[in-house]
């Protein structure tokens, strides 16, 4: 649409321009320039309201999008139904709970810091020990 009426308003001026050998009525040449210009500038300016309201609602959509971002629902693991369980019966250290289950330390207090985040176990600091235990 713009490229058209770019083309339209150069075509104009050429005419103009050439009146010395074309035979165009000035003032239809001069009011048909007149309201280009006017229809090219109400576009110009409809197109910038356009791209500010686009703007705009995409600042609005991610401002609403991370007000209700939701975490996707935790499946605990087979591995991480055992530790609870055994947090159940009783208090335990990350250590503990690797040794009871045969995996390294750093895995289990993964796995505990994955169930903390998630309400499922509770951290307790016992002195200088970190302990855990299911959520009731």
């Amino acid at each position: 649409m713009f490229k058209l009426l770019k083309k339209l308003l150069k075509k104009d001026k050429r005419i103009v321009n050439d009146m010395s050998t074309t035979v165009v009525d000035m003032s239809f040449t001069s009011n048909l320039q007149k309201d280009l210009k006017k229809i090219y500038s109400a576009l110009i300016d409809l197109r910038r309201a356009v791209d500010e309201n686009t703007r705009l609602l995409k600042k609005h959509h991610n401002l609403i999008a991370s007000m209700i971002a939701v975490k996707p629902a935790f499946e605990p693991s087979e591995m991480d139904n055992k530790i609870i369980r055994m947090l159940r019966r009783r208090r335990m250290r990350a250590v503990q709970v690797a040794r009871k289950l045969k995996i390294s330390r750093q895995h289990a207090s993964e796995r505990l810091a994955k169930l903390v985040s998630h309400g499922l176990v509770r951290r307790l600091r016992i002195g200088n020990k970190i302990y855990y235990e299911a959520a009731r």
